[in-house]
């Protein structure tokens, strides 16, 4: 099994992502619930249930360079590198998925 270790950029964007939908869009039932689908997909990820198609999209080239790969959490995007010597998954950004990925990553 696989550990999960985040970046401080992807620990921020997870906050803000629910601080927004908790406190801007006043509905922190969504936000709880975002954040439990998240935890299971992560669970899943370190399980390695994703382990040999680990990119799950097609992103631009100057994207795909940095070795980044992807999985959906409902309408984000969590973006992580794996290392399989030492069974470590970091993850690096948590974004919406329509933003402009050239300019976050």
């Amino acid at each position: 099994m696989y550990s999960l270790k985040y970046l401080p950029s992807a620990e921020q964007d997870l906050l803000d992502i629910v601080t927004y939908i908790a406190v801007d869009l006043l509905n922190p039932k969504a936000a709880e619930d975002l954040v439990d689908l998240y935890d299971h997909k992560m669970e899943l990820l370190c399980e390695g249930v994703w382990r040999g198609q680990p990119l799950r999209g097609r992103l631009p080239e100057r994207i795909r360079e940095y070795g980044y790969h992807w999985v959906a959490v409902n309408n984000y995007l969590v973006f992580y590198t794996y290392d399989e010597d030492n069974m470590r998954i970091l993850i690096h950004h948590i974004c919406y998925g329509k933003r402009d990925l050239s300019k976050l990553l």
